[in-house]
């Protein structure tokens, strides 16, 4: 933080100067008009004109250009995160097949984007999201959630040999994606538009950063939760029938749910002693994980006697079932470092503030 001196000029006029550097990087001279926005907490925003009068921006996509295998879905993707409502793909001579389906499969994984007009060498897309109807912890909240019941689907699958729930796991990991970029979305306007970071819920730029590593874990656990489901439609496939060491996963599968609701009740409680509980719990399952697994490689002959078919890549599912499972821990634990920071960021009876 800069500290600036207040000068006096006339009878009721102070002023103030403007950092340099800040003024050449916004384009500042000498006549350019700046807008002051008085804020809730009594602070002042200074903007320069370009940014007060920021007009609406059409991103134009040369799709001739994205040569390589998923390019423009990535370069839809990224303008959408961006911010940019309005987007349009055009080419030389025709849009190629391939890049037709790209743009129709991106417009399935993103929030409020539709194609608005389209010919063989022009397509309009435009985003219809209001920022203001999606606050931000609330779709955190909604993320968690899926990714939850995803993994609540596929262990019961598991246990209940029933694949449609891992086949319905996989169908929610489609929305998981979807609410994802959004939050995204949103993070990313909050940074380039100060002014709605409030009306969508982030009370400090320095949350941002934070909710983007929170959002990311979720999206990594809904990843690992889809491996998993994949991975119990090919046990399944097999008639597995080895009830012991299943037993024993939605045990550890417990333990697990167990973390995952206390760190985001910790995180909305701003509960420290939780959030440092989860930590704790998630070292400690890491062993149970490695005892876990050497079980499983220890049952393989057993499963040779009884006939099993395949018993080698039955535990090599299992394992990987189990290993999973730790890495979602792991992110979790990454969720809960990220909620003691955000804890710290006020005095609390743990720990207080003093000038020196």
């Amino acid at each position: 933080m800069e500290a600036r001196k207040i000068q006096q000029v006339s009878v009721s006029t102070f002023i103030v100067s403007l950092p340099r550097d800040w003024s050449v990087e916004t384009g500042l001279k000498k006549g350019d008009i700046v807008y002051i926005k008085r804020e809730d907490d009594g602070s002042l925003r200074i903007y320069p004109s370009k940014m007060a009068e920021e007009k609406p921006v059409k991103c134009i996509i040369k799709s001739d250009l994205c040569e390589g295998e998923g390019m423009l879905t990535r370069v839809l993707t990224g303008n959408y995160l961006l911010g940019h409502d309005t987007m349009e793909v055009e080419a030389n001579k025709e849009i190629h097949p391939r890049h037709f389906e790209e743009i129709r499969n991106t417009v399935k994984q993103l929030t409020g984007l539709g194609v608005v007009e389209q010919t063989l060498k022009k397509v309009i897309l435009q985003s219809f999201v209001d920022s203001t109807k999606f606050p931000i912890y609330g779709l955190i909240s909604r993320l968690h959630v899926i990714v939850s019941s995803m993994q609540e689907a596929t262990v019961r699958a598991l246990l209940e040999r029933r694949p449609e729930l891992a086949q319905e796991a996989l169908h929610m990991e489609v929305e998981a994606d979807r609410i994802y970029w959004l939050i995204i979305r949103q993070l990313l306007t909050a940074m380039r538009k100060p002014e709605l970071a409030k009306k969508i819920g982030i009370e400090s730029p320095t949350h941002i950063s934070g909710n983007r590593v929170i959002a990311v874990c979720l999206e990594r656990i809904g990843d690992f939760v889809e491996t998993m489901a994949y991975g119990v439609l090919q046990l399944l496939e097999r008639g597995l029938t080895e009830s012991r060491l299943l037993e024993e996963i939605r045990e550890y599968n417990e333990v697990i749910k167990g973390i995952s609701d206390k760190i985001f009740r910790a995180f909305f409680t701003k509960d420290m002693a939780l959030a440092n509980d989860v930590i704790e719990t998630v070292e400690v399952s890491v062993k149970g994980e490695k005892r876990l697994t050497e079980k499983i490689a220890g049952n393989f002959a057993e499963m040779r006697k009884r006939g099993v078919s395949d018993p080698c890549l039955v535990c090599l599912n299992l394992s990987q079932i189990v290993g999973n499972l730790i890495q979602i821990s792991t992110y979790y634990k990454t969720i809960a470092e990220v909620t003691i920071n955000r804890i710290l960021e006020e005095p609390t009876k743990i720990c207080s503030f003093k000038s020196v």
